[in-house]
């Protein structure tokens, strides 16, 4: 794989304006986190020859990376909007040179968050904050059945214990948020589960493109002088040989 590094040096970004210059590192540090939230959230296993208890920890481990990949978009957007579209030189100036695919991206970003988004529901409930301000987890243990794997997973190496029935009822809560039928309603919770993650992956992936593009044209505008020379890093693993299982094995 080649990777094109492209050398600022801090005499460079030093010559720009003092908020230029923080939205730039700002912008690069979101689409980072983004991006490795989506690459782990890509690595979770779904292996149908793995046991059943494996299966379940998971698919846990996916859905709390999910709701972080949630607040990181939320606050991608957040970023955006008062950092960008409230200081009207920016807007004037970098958001006209984006390309077709980077103002198409960002069209679809501001008509997502322009209305009740998902994400920003799971973001304003679980992602960031721990406490259940609305009694949310009471609600949804009262209506989950008895017959529901209500186990916390125990192992000598705590790195591996997983509290399933912890993870169990915030997932439930998180996805009582995004439907319209009442608490004790039957729902498909695995396609509700899925139908999140495909949105929160397709959110990132617009999120990601919009973000570099940005980036892209403040340093073409800002930084003409820098250049990006290619360094061959070797052979990398593809994605769908990369996984991600909650248990490891612990010993050197």
């Amino acid at each position: 794989m080649i990777v094109y590094r492209a050398a600022l040096t801090k005499d460079g970004l030093a010559k720009l304006q003092p908020e230029t210059r923080t939205l730039l590192l700002l912008l690069g540090h979101v689409c980072n986190e983004i991006m490795v939230l989506q690459k782990m959230l890509h690595a979770i296993p779904n292996n149908k020859n793995k046991s059943e208890l494996s299966v379940l920890v998971d698919a846990g481990q996916g859905f709390i990376i999910t709701r972080m990949l949630c607040g990181k978009l939320h606050g991608a957007w957040e970023l955006i909007q008062k950092r960008v579209n409230s200081n009207q030189t920016f807007r004037d100036k970098y958001q006209p040179e984006l390309s077709p695919k980077g103002a198409s991206a960002y069209r679809r970003l501001k008509k997502h968050f322009g209305k009740k988004s998902p994400i920003t529901l799971i973001r304003n409930n679980f992602s960031f904050h721990s406490y259940d301000e609305h009694g949310q987890i009471e609600e949804v243990f009262s209506y989950l059945p008895n017959e529901y794997p209500w186990d916390f997973f125990l192992t000598e190496i705590d790195g591996n214990t997983f509290y399933f029935a912890s993870e169990m009822v915030v997932t439930a809560a998180s996805l009582s948020l995004l439907r319209k039928s009442k608490p004790d309603e039957t729902v498909d919770a695995k396609k509700c589960v899925k139908h999140l993650n495909d949105l929160t992956l397709f959110v990132a992936k617009l999120m990601v493109i919009f973000l570099s593009e940005l980036l892209t044209t403040i340093i073409d505008i800002e930084m003409p002088d820098v250049v990006a020379e290619g360094v061959d890093i070797g052979r990398v693993p593809r994605r769908s040989k990369v996984s991600l299982p909650f248990f490891i094995d612990e010993t050197s």
